[in-house]
């Protein structure tokens, strides 16, 4: 089975703020595509609210597949890529001794991803992007 994972959010900062993340997941089995998508309201940093899209959408996942996972956050795929078992052989410190940020979600996310075979693709935009960032500016009204 092949899917693709679309990640937005609407913040781009590196400070905590409250906003909105949301994903669009579309599995494809056979000649059949299934496509899910869920939106949240967190408290967090633009990495940790595309990071909680992630694991949200991976809970969607019930069998091993090979994912595309669509993203504007190049630091996200690295961090998930590279820096993860690091951050796992040293107890969840940084380089600097420090503790990771939201090491548990990191955690988790990265058990996650380990069930799937990962290619990230880094853009600015991807197909879902527009549609996204309305349903978000949709949701904040509503709220």
């Amino acid at each position: 089975m092949k899917g693709d994972l679309y990640i937005e959010t609407d913040s781009k900062s590196p400070r905590t703020t409250s906003g909105w993340c949301g994903y669009v997941l579309t599995a494809c089995k056979g000649e059949n595509i299934h496509t899910v998508e869920g939106f949240r309201y967190v408290r967090g940093t633009n990495h940790q609210l595309m990071l909680q899209a992630i694991g949200d959408a991976m809970e969607r996942m019930t069998k091993p597949c090979e994912i595309t996972i669509h993203t504007s956050d190049r630091y996200l795929q690295t961090a998930l890529e590279k820096y993860l078992l690091v951050w796992k052989e040293n107890g969840f410190l940084t380089a600097k001794g420090e503790p990771v940020k939201y090491s548990a979600l990191w955690e988790t996310v990265g058990q996650q991803l380990e069930q799937h075979q990962i290619r990230w693709e880094t853009t600015k935009a991807h197909e879902y992007s527009t549609w996204m960032q309305m349903e978000i500016e949709r949701r904040k009204r509503d709220v």
